[in-house]
């Protein structure tokens, strides 16, 4: 038998590898919100009646409120002589140890040329308003200006403002009315007042403009400020420019022509505080700033370009309209011959160069502040030529200076080179108690100032660059205590 063979095939064998993405894992948690609904009833409470008695025992009334009365009175004179809380006072909010940034605030759609010229809060201390131009003119003013507002009420405070409006000129001032939040008065720089409304979107937010005369301003409009008017409860405008006229807009008659004026000449000022002695009587002084003292409106302080000061009375006047009530304010205006009144009653110790700011203390009668071109800031008494003090805290010229409305010991200030000072009497005489570099660089001056009247907190600076920044003020310069500011505002006053 023949042998069997087998043939066995051989399969081809390969290696090969494969690779896979990486398997991926995660893990999520939720948590469902488990809430319970109970229904609780109470029960109404009784109203309670009161009614006189018919008869009562007026002699057993009298025998207590005689037993009673002399220990209640020896101890309210008891309390009136106590120092046990001098220099205390409630803290309702949360102590704020130093001056911090809120906001800061750039209108997109202005012109990139103008710079925030003055600033003003509304009464309630929720808007703060900004007037925007330029202080550089070289002659005629060809640029257009604005008046903006921005609400600080909620807690997202865009660069857009809450409300605008254009003028025909640069805003060299503006000031909110004390009672209506919505309304405003400014000062432009071709001498016109106007008066514009922020609450009605649809009407013209422009409600009076001031006609151009020979008896309005001629130059800019440096200051406005609301007045109490002849009737209980009204408010005229009072406005200065740097003509050196001062002059009273009533509202009602649409700022058709003031109502009255004045003009500061130099034959009022003392020859011993003049500047130069060759300077003629009858020279006009451009005023620059006003501000009335506490408890006195019938005088105000007057700060001016050449760098004198002076106290002026706000009756002496020049009547400029026939008749307050007449229906048509059409009285001929004085004739060229004939000049305005010169308000100056006073005048003291000057400033080298202008005068940029005037503000008066809101809790003393007496004291005013000044800042000056020349870097320098005076504390005056009212009674008295001579400063009481004198800071230097900037070789750079000062733009603003504005007393604290509510700390009677404070006040700040505003430099051309871009410092904001706060000072505080009771911490230091001499030295500021807080500085901050409230603009981008040096060279970029903060130009204007203003504390909120409805928020003891919030302070609003302007620099030249067009940029608004609101500020959180540190506790220790808002909050009141009482014993210790008192006695030195007081002995202040008496110096």
């Amino acid at each position: 038998m023949a042998p069997t063979t087998t043939t066995a095939s051989v399969k081809d064998k390969r290696d090969g590898q494969s690779q896979t993405k990486p398997v991926q894992f995660a893990e999520r948690a939720t948590q469902a919100i488990s809430s319970t609904h109970i229904d609780i009833q109470m029960d109404p409470e009784p109203v309670l009646q009161f009614r006189l008695l018919d008869r009562y025992d007026q002699g057993s009334m009298v025998e207590f409120l005689s037993r009673v009365e002399s220990v209640t009175s020896n101890q309210l004179l008891d309390n009136i002589k106590s120092t046990a809380f001098d220099g205390w006072s409630a803290q309702w909010d949360e102590s704020v140890t130093s001056t911090t940034l809120l906001h800061t605030l750039s209108a997109t759609s202005r012109d990139p040329e103008m710079l925030v010229t003055d600033l003003s809060w509304n009464k309630t201390g929720s808007t703060v308003g900004v007037a925007f131009g330029r202080f550089d003119h070289e002659s005629w003013c060809n640029h257009k200006g604005s008046l903006c507002t921005w609400s600080l009420a909620s807690r997202l405070v865009e660069d857009t403002p809450t409300w605008t409006v254009e003028t025909e000129s640069c805003v060299m001032c503006i000031a909110f009315h004390p009672e209506i939040p919505s309304l405003i008065a400014a000062g432009c720089f071709n001498g016109q007042v106007l008066l514009a409304q922020t609450n009605e979107p649809k009407l013209d937010p422009l409600v009076a403009v001031s006609k151009m005369s020979d008896v309005t301003h001629q130059e800019p409009v440096a200051k406005v400020e609301w007045v109490p008017g002849g009737k209980p409860g009204t408010y005229n405008v009072m406005s200065i420019g740097n003509d050196g006229k001062v002059l009273t807009w009533d509202p009602e008659n649409g700022l058709a022509t003031p109502i009255a004026g004045s003009q500061l000449l130099m034959g009022s000022i003392p020859r011993h505080l003049r500047q130069s002695g060759s300077v003629k009587q009858d020279a006009v002084l451009g005023g620059t700033s006003f501000s009335f003292p506490s408890e006195n409106q019938t005088v105000f302080i007057v700060a001016t370009e050449p760098g004198y000061i002076v106290k002026c009375g706000r009756a002496m006047t020049t009547p400029l309209v026939r008749d307050e009530h007449a229906s048509a304010y059409s009285a001929p205006l004085p004739s060229s011959q004939q000049r305005l009144v010169n308000p100056i009653q006073f005048a003291y110790a000057p400033h080298t160069g202008p005068v940029n700011a005037i503000s008066c203390s809101t809790f003393h009668r007496n004291l005013f502040v000044s800042g000056g071109s020349d870097g320098l800031i005076h504390l005056y008494n009212v009674l008295q030529t001579k400063p009481l003090l004198t800071f230097s805290p900037s070789s750079a010229s000062l733009y603003a200076t504005v007393f604290s409305p509510h700390r009677a010991t404070v006040f700040a200030a505003t430099s051309a080179d871009g410092l904001l000072y706060i000072f505080d009497l009771a911490h230091s005489p001499s030295l500021p108690h807080t500085t901050i570099q409230v603009t981008t660089k040096s060279s970029v001056a903060a130009t204007s100032l203003a504390f909120s009247k409805g928020r003891a907190d919030l302070i609003a600076t302007g620099d030249a660059s067009g940029i608004v920044k609101v500020w959180k003020v540190a506790s220790a310069l808002t909050t009141e205590s009482v014993g210790r500011e008192w006695r030195c505002v007081e002995a202040l006053g008496r110096l």
